[in-house]
């Protein structure tokens, strides 16, 4: 029992390790618990999966990429760092009304469901 427990908890190493590097880590937790001795020199020498890695990076909405090299640069970056060239300031067009003061301003008068003023 305790054998097993040690082989579960010696399993996360490896698998914190991967996981680091944008690799599943419920896969890497069991070949860790599995062969220890074998998986913790693979997840060492493993390299970073760089798609899933920039997608957390994009996700968390600091970053952008360059639309001349498709490097990632800070959302707020004018130039890329990477190629030099000018990158357009980004936009809010996924949705139409954020940053409309007319339809979040709280003095506007409230109208029906389908736009049309109370009677």
């Amino acid at each position: 029992m305790l054998v097993l427990i040690l082989a579960i908890l010696i399993g996360l190493i490896p698998a914190a390790i991967a996981s680091s590097k944008g690799h599943n880590f419920f896969l890497w937790w069991l070949f860790g618990a599995a062969i220890w001795i074998v998986a913790l020199p693979c997840a060492l020498f493993l390299k970073p999966d760089r798609k899933t890695l920039d997608a957390q990076v994009l996700a968390t909405g600091d970053s952008k990429k360059c639309p001349h090299c498709a490097e990632l640069i800070r959302r707020e970056a004018n130039v890329c760092r990477f190629c030099g060239r000018d990158v357009p300031a980004a936009t809010t067009a996924a949705n139409p009304y954020l940053g409309s003061p007319s339809y979040f301003d709280p003095n506007r008068p409230e109208t029906g469901d389908l736009g049309q003023s109370p009677p």
